[in-house]
């Protein structure tokens, strides 16, 4: 049977870290929903015990409001980055990516990037350089008329470690997940029916468009040895309305992605009962741990030998 393991409102994004020869998994966790209390944290689960931590931040400045979206564990200069984009979700409206060096269950605060171009960041890949790519799902922060009246708003932008960014890619249906391999860059997207692969330049702009997949609805992805395994929305009104009313189902799908005979593989696929809206998908030691927008729990799902 399927486990459902208690992790945290709201665990948008999971990555895997291994901390003292022990895996664990990182979740973004932010409660969307009032009714709820407050909960914006980082989360780490021990995959030989399920025992969950709250990671500690520090250094942290007075005026930082904690958000966590999207976020990306990198190596940079031999240390261990987060690199997380961040909501004010405040009347400042106020969009970021923050920088925390990882050191066992500490967050220490390293550095917040702002630019008028984080306009409706959704996920962040950060580079062995100390740049990032981040995702504008859209070219506004208002939904109903981005939905209706300009479905390629999105974008990728590019900044580097000292905070300069720039537009890499553009006019894009709703662009979602980012991974980061050899050189290349990976972009899922939820509405233009593909994931992207790029060759990165010097300077980090983007060359060698190749679309390899043609699944719709994709969400975030992650490695997984040599495949991209991605959480996919098959049905974007239902996640609509799922995320307006979590007693409505949103199918959660997901599916590995081999990017060199750019052939897929459905991993699961519920309606969602068992876990809704999912979001991300990792594959570890024979298991499926899949997260979700709303909810409290990861789903962790035996796979097929």
């Amino acid at each position: 049977d399927n486990e459902k393991i208690f992790i945290g409102r709201g665990p948008e994004d999971i990555d895997l870290d291994t901390q003292d020869g022990i895996q664990r998994i990182l979740a973004s966790c932010n409660e969307r929903n009032d009714k709820y209390p407050v909960f914006s944290e980082i989360v780490a689960l021990n995959l030989s015990t399920n025992e969950r931590t709250i990671l500690t931040r520090k250094s942290e400045p007075s005026f930082l409001k904690f958000n966590p979206h999207g976020f990306y564990l990198q190596t940079v200069e031999g240390k261990k980055n987060l690199f997380i984009v961040n909501h004010y979700k405040d009347d400042s409206k106020v969009n970021s990516i923050l920088v925390y060096e990882l050191n066992g269950n500490e967050l220490t605060f390293k550095k917040e990037y702002r630019s008028e171009l984080m306009i409706s960041p959704n996920e962040v890949c950060g580079l062995p350089n100390g740049g990032f790519y981040f995702t504008n799902d859209m070219g506004s922060d208002d939904l109903i008329q981005e939905q209706l009246l300009n479905k390629y708003g999105g974008s990728v932008v590019y900044c580097d470690a000292v905070g300069n960014c720039k537009y890499v890619e553009q006019k894009l249906a709703f662009p979602n997940g980012l991974e980061y391999k050899n050189n290349q860059l990976f972009l899922a997207t939820t509405r233009n029916s593909a994931l992207y692969q790029y060759d990165i330049l010097a300077d980090g702009s983007l060359t060698n468009k190749t679309k390899i997949s043609i699944i719709n609805g994709m969400d975030n992805i992650r490695w997984s040895n040599d495949k991209l395994t991605v959480s996919v929305h098959p049905d974007e009104i239902a996640f609509v309305k799922h995320s307006t009313n979590e007693k409505t189902f949103s199918p959660s799908w997901s599916y590995s992605i081999d990017i060199r005979n750019q052939t897929s593989e459905l991993l699961y696929k519920n309606g969602g009962q068992e876990i809704s809206g999912g979001s991300t998908s990792l594959e570890v030691n024979g298991y499926l741990y899949i997260s979700q927008v709303f909810g409290d729990y990861l789903l962790k799902v035996k796979l097929e030998e």
